[in-house]
């Protein structure tokens, strides 16, 4: 059983970008616009994906490198998918859905990135691990 989310979240903000992406855990990192769930605006965001336990840890940062996340998402429970451009409503035609199913209500995370293979391979990565 993998810790709490509020503890891999505060465990992960204490690492930089580049340790986590050093991890075992790393599955894919790049630069993606972001809305968090509730959110109204798109924010460029370097997303890190890594795998701690049985979770998805998603990091969130200004910059690669030597930055600590200033948003950490993490779940155990999940799905990714693709959204048409009618139900994002994204800076591009390229986004997916993050769905954290461990809150009530589960929360919807948006993510547009610049093509459909970038899409395509976020969404392996979420696949590879997710419910």
């Amino acid at each position: 059983m993998p810790p709490p989310p509020r503890v891999l979240e505060e465990f992960y903000k204490t690492k930089t970008v580049e340790q986590i992406e050093q991890s075992k855990g790393h599955k894919r990192s790049g630069y993606a616009r972001v809305q968090l769930d509730g959110g109204s605006r798109w924010t460029q965001q370097w997303v890190v994906l890594d795998v701690g336990g049985d979770c998805a840890v998603v990091c969130l940062a200004r910059d690669a490198g030597p930055v600590k996340p200033a948003e950490v998402l993490s779940s155990a429970h999940y799905s990714a998918e693709p959204l048409d451009p009618e139900e994002a409503q994204g800076p591009s035609d390229f986004c997916f859905q993050l769905t954290d199913f461990s809150s009530s209500p589960p929360r919807h995370h948006l993510f547009s990135v610049d093509s459909a293979e970038d899409r395509d391979g976020w969404l392996d990565a979420f696949d590879d691990n997710g419910v």
